[in-house]
């Protein structure tokens, strides 16, 4: 199974650097524990998308260059369909929910692990809008959040009804303070999101007020919920990091890797994708 607190990410080893300079490195999946020990899933993830660990703990789900697949704690693929995603989650545990490469930007899809085929889902309510790339359901399964880019540079979130495949609006925001990477709370409660890529914000879905948890760094990306619901943790510009989100305020972020104090040569990937078991 998957550890309690660890993160799965993309990581990179180097291999050396040749004579003009240039670094050899090999990027894989593995597993980010907590104490900072690294585990080689010995396969390579999407840098775009965000894994999505099973209800059971003993899988995720992600992208490749191959398409959507399944994988174990341990690096076994169980599952591959030639579909390739920017977002995945489990809608039940039988059933991944991905938003897919390419165009048309309003469909997301479906899967059964083993099946051969995704199944497509034309969405509605987006009006000049088009998916963005993320996708984070919620605790019920009956809603999904994802970020959507308006053809005039706007920015947003929205919410889909999964029962009728139509888009709500949640967020808009101008394009120079652009927002992105919903991910909905384990209580159903909050929503955390980036915005203008330095900051981590929570939304409060019954009051619709916004806090930030951590403001005017240089770069965030990818923030995901422990199960508890008391910290989120995130991909930063120099590692992986987890911030105490239980006060409301501004947290001071805990390094589970810092890119710039260790000297290993193994490391997670600070442009990929990482999520908290």
């Amino acid at each position: 199974m998957i550890p309690e607190d660890s993160f799965v990410s993309a990581c990179g080893k180097l291999e050396g650097i040749d004579p003009s300079g240039n670094v050899d490195s090999r990027a894989f999946g593995c597993v980010v524990n907590a104490d900072g020990s690294i585990v080689d899933l010995g396969l390579r993830l999407s840098s775009g998308t965000r894994p999505a660990i099973a209800p059971d703990r003993r899988s995720f789900a992600t992208s490749s260059t191959d398409g959507l697949m399944v994988v174990t704690a341990t690096g076994k693929v169980t599952a591959t369909v030639a579909t390739g995603a920017t977002a995945v989650d489990w809608l039940d545990p039988a059933t991944v929910i991905a938003v897919p490469y390419g165009t048309p930007n309003n469909v997301v899809v479906t899967w059964s692990p083993g099946d051969s085929a995704v199944e497509s889902h034309t969405l509605s309510g987006l009006g000049d809008a088009e998916l963005a790339g993320r996708l984070s359901l919620s605790p019920d399964s009956i809603q999904a959040v994802v970020d959507i880019r308006y053809h005039d540079g706007r920015t947003g979130l929205g919410v889909i009804d999964l029962a009728t495949w139509t888009v709500t609006p949640l967020i808009d925001a101008p394009a120079e303070f652009p927002v992105s990477d919903p991910a909905w709370s384990p209580d159903g409660e909050r929503i955390a999101f980036i915005r203008a890529t330095g900051s981590l914000y929570l939304l409060d879905l019954a009051s619709n007020d916004e806090v930030a948890v951590v403001r005017a760094v240089v770069w965030i990306a990818t923030p995901s919920w422990s199960a508890d619901g008391s910290t989120l943790g995130y991909n930063g510009q120099d590692g992986v990091f987890t911030v105490d989100v239980t006060t409301d305020t501004i947290g001071e972020p805990t390094a589970v890797f810092n890119l710039v104090t260790d000297t290993s040569d193994v490391h997670p990937a600070p442009n990929r994708a990482a999520v908290l078991s």
